[in-house]
């Protein structure tokens, strides 16, 4: 049972041994007590399981940040956290489930893992169109459309409103707006693209990898989820408002800025809406009495 008021992330739990003692062995007494300390990665529930936010940046693998790295929010790193910028600022908290080296001024705890959602689950009502997949060109894409590609896809001019899914690769080398675009092939990101806006945020969605090209700065707002590697090449500043969560690795060259938003950008994927399972695990526990 729980005993005393506990601390912020630990609990007093008062032990009891129940028996049959020699001096009266019909009755079930109480044989010995202890209370103990621990201390677990999160808060436990009566189930010992309990929904929470996902972090905002997300990796089933490792985090590199070859750069300064400036997060509003949560995040986490299955594998290893590396960070060789000069200045960090971080307004939340950074977990690993591997460890981690070079952020300055505090330590990176380690928790249990956090499994990255799909992209064929959460764009499940895209991938069987009532008219199939048919060749697209992207050159006759127009606001407000919706187009399933079974081709490779370049998307070369400015949309808005438009849902875009590929059965092969998508490379985007403009700006779009207010758009759900889904690759089940690979992600590329140009140096000239922006995706989304503070007003027309974006969802996108890649099974395969997702590349950034390019040296100069690129805006994202909107929720970005990835199934494989995740990287930025070129350096520059990388500034994603919403979410960015990869099932691989992420690289990024160059400062990363990484917002979060209360409700996420529209729904699902939608920032903090997405929720992972946590099953509450002790990570230490020491006897304060007997």
């Amino acid at each position: 049972q729980n005993y005393g008021t506990p601390a912020s992330g630990t609990r007093k739990i008062l032990i009891s041994v129940t028996g049959l003692s020699l001096e009266n062995p019909t009755s079930n007494l109480v044989l010995a007590e202890s209370v103990i300390r621990i201390e677990i990665d999160d808060i436990a529930t009566s189930s010992g399981e309990e929904e929470a936010p996902l972090p905002i940046l997300l990796a089933g693998g490792s985090i590199g940040v070859n750069g300064n790295l400036e997060i509003v929010g949560n995040g986490h790193a299955n594998g290893f956290w590396n960070i060789t910028g000069g200045n960090n600022t971080i307004t939340g908290q950074l977990t690993s489930s591997s460890g981690s080296s070079g952020l300055k001024g505090s330590s990176i705890p380690v928790t249990s893992q956090i499994t990255v959602p799909l992209v064929t689950e959460v764009y499940a009502q895209h991938l069987s169109p009532p008219g199939g997949f048919t060749t697209c060109n992207a050159n006759n894409f127009t606001n407000g459309g919706t187009y399933y590609c079974s081709n490779n896809v370049t998307i070369s001019k400015n949309l808005t409103g438009v849902t875009i899914v590929s059965q092969g690769n998508i490379t985007v080398n403009s700006s779009v707006f207010n758009a759900t675009v889904v690759s089940l092939g690979t992600m590329t990101i140009g140096q000239s693209a922006q995706l989304g806006s503070e007003t027309a945020p974006v969802k996108i969605g890649s099974v395969g990898s997702f590349g950034i090209n390019g040296g100069g700065n690129i805006n994202i707002w909107g929720d970005l989820l990835v199934n494989g590697a995740l990287s930025r090449n070129g350096g520059g500043q990388s500034r994603i408002t919403g979410s960015v969560r990869s099932s691989g690795s992420m690289t990024w060259n160059g400062q990363l800025r990484v917002f979060g938003v209360s409700g996420g950008s529209g729904g699902n994927p939608g920032g903090d809406d997405d929720t992972t399972t946590y099953r509450r695990t002790i990570v230490e526990w020491r006897e304060l009495n007997t």
